[in-house]
């Protein structure tokens, strides 16, 4: 069984060609557009520490990139593509895009139920008829070349294979320098028209998605991404890189064994926990244990319950507690009177509370009682 593989035949394959295409586009319609595409993308800040990464500096000349760059361009391209075209042609880019990110979410999703298995279904006929309409209508209204990339790429593979030709045997080709390169013939001719192709196997891959998923289960354990985890680089002098992300894993690892362990050695040698209530004093009314395990955030707290009745007023009426003790004049079923200056004076540190499990009063004949809070 051949199961489908996201990441070179979307990633690296349909989304690419398409943004490719895309970028010859802007180059038609004019120069100002390619500048104001890479503008745009230099402003998206990064999210997370690996989720979006930031873009670099000309994302139209597409150079050393891999396929999780890829996947980051399609995530965030909309708003970058947004109005860089006339109408209608803009709208219609924008839906092909909306549907290729709807349908790459619902492809990379791990967990399918019939219902979403549906709606993959129907998003991959959207796509196909969308990816149609743009290479039959929307592509002829623009005269497409090949990038200053394409062409300067198209060029060196002419001089070497040139070079190939007029050598007299392969060893000869693999000592050509760049200056003997130079006596070669250059190629005259321009830029090449280039079009927008949907007639390729990748293309055709796409309605078996559904029916994978259904059969072998969801795209991350069918995908060769996982192959191709160690090639985590720029391509630029990779082998250091990948010995050094290995180094890293392997000290990461390390350094995770090590806490596991000194926290289970802790584990077994520690004193019973802090919360553990010391014997009131009788001089106290109450006691409680100090630890600040618990944490509440006092405008989370307030915040989830902000229709219920008995949080109406909380913060002024704690702090009137707070200032009540500190002054000795609380009075049982009476909240006494204070300025907003004077509890404004009372300030609540990183505006944390604690709560407790238990708590133990004195109660009038001295005799302790322990109240389990809830």
């Amino acid at each position: 069984l051949i199961v489908v593989d996201l990441m070179h035949e979307l990633e690296l394959g349909i989304w690419k060609a398409l943004l490719l295409h895309l970028i010859r586009i802007l180059y038609a319609h004019g120069q100002n557009a390619v500048h104001e595409f890479n503008a745009r993308f230099r402003q998206v800040s990064a999210f997370g520490r690996s989720t979006i990464r930031k873009f670099p500096y000309n994302v139209a000349d597409l150079s050393k990139l891999a396929a999780r760059d890829y996947e980051d361009i399609l995530q965030c391209c909309i708003p970058c593509f947004e109005g860089l075209l006339p109408s209608p042609h803009n709208e219609t880019i924008l839906d092909l895009l909306y549907i290729l990110n709807y349908w790459h979410s619902l492809a990379k999703l791990r967990m399918h139920t019939d219902t979403t298995l549906q709606i993959f279904r129907q998003t991959t006929t959207l796509m196909g008829d969308a990816l149609r309409y743009f290479a039959n209508e929307t592509c002829k209204h623009f005269q497409t070349f090949e990038t200053d990339k394409e062409y300067q790429a198209r060029n060196r593979a002419t001089t070497r294979r040139l070079a190939k030709a007029s050598a007299p045997n392969a060893a000869v080709v693999s000592q050509v320098t760049p200056e003997k390169a130079a006596t070669v013939p250059q190629p005259r001719s321009g830029k090449r028209q280039k079009f927008f192709n949907v007639a390729t196997p990748k293309m055709h891959f796409f309605p078996d998605y559904a029916e994978q998923i259904e059969l072998a289960g969801t795209t991350d354990n069918l995908s060769t991404k996982l192959v191709s985890y160690n090639n985590r680089t720029n391509f630029n002098n990779a082998t250091p890189q990948i010995i050094g992300m290995d180094v890293r894993e392997a000290v990461h690892d390390r350094m995770t064994h090590e806490l596991e362990m000194l926290n289970s050695e802790n584990s077994q040698t520690m004193a019973p926990e802090i919360n553990v209530i010391e014997p009131t004093e009788l001089d106290k009314a109450y006691h409680m244990a100090r630890d600040e395990k618990n944490k509440i955030y006092l405008p989370d707290l307030l915040e989830q319950n902000e229709t219920d009745l008995a949080y109406r007023k909380f913060l002024p009426r704690l702090k009137t507690y707070f200032l009540s003790m500190k002054y000795g004049n609380a009075i049982p079923g009476e909240d006494p009177k204070f300025s907003d200056s004077e509890l404004s004076q009372v300030i609540i540190k990183d505006n944390f509370i604690f709560s407790h499990a238990m708590k133990r009063p004195r109660a009038a004949s001295c005799e302790r009682t322990t109240i389990l809070l809830t």
